[in-house]
């Protein structure tokens, strides 16, 4: 299946873990911003856009990643697919994003079982109207799972051997680990 998807890159976190900005940070030569971008032009995303200060800022402040989704969908509600990546999984293949555009199939939402980063979102009324929810009223939670909940989700396995690509680099030990 072809998809028109447009890639979302969440870099708008505070970084307070890792004690300074994540997008600047270098794995094999590059940024982890410059990987992000890399891996998503490499699966034929039309557009890239970087929920970040200088991008696309979140509508909202602290709501996490979900600030970041709802930004992106508010400010782009003709996008029909997004493919969304964090900043701080610089071990990302194009080749996982790939497979995880090929399992998109019927569902609105497709992800990797255990994981909720990457995601694919079919965008819709629905979905834009049920973060826009979650993202403006106090009492609900800002959780991802929270989010998708109410959509059908193909959950895919996670390609044999790709367990490293999903790590999360979030603490200087993180990294210190993933640059030895």
């Amino acid at each position: 299946m072809s998809l028109n998807v447009t890639g979302l890159i969440l870099a708008s976190g505070g970084s307070s873990r890792m004690g300074r900005d994540k997008a600047a940070l270098e794995y094999n030569g590059a940024s982890f911003l410059e990987l992000a971008v890399s891996h998503l032009k490499a699966v034929n995303c039309d557009k890239i856009y970087i929920n970040n200060a200088d991008n696309l800022t979140d509508l909202i402040a602290d709501l996490g990643p979900l600030g970041g989704i709802y930004t992106a969908l508010s400010s782009h509600p003709n996008v029909p697919y997004w493919l969304i990546i964090p900043i701080d999984m610089p071990t990302l293949t194009p080749e996982i994003l790939s497979h995880l555009q090929q399992g998109l199939h019927d569902a609105d939402v497709a992800r990797f079982d255990n994981e909720m980063f990457p995601i694919l979102l079919k965008s819709s009324d629905q979905m834009r109207n049920h973060i826009t929810t979650l993202a403006t009223d106090k009492s609900q939670s800002y959780s991802m799972r929270q989010f998708t909940k109410p959509f059908n989700i193909n959950i895919l396995p996670k390609p044999k051997g790709s367990e490293a690509a999903f790590a999360n680099i979030n603490s200087p030990e993180d990294y210190e680990t993933l640059c030895i």
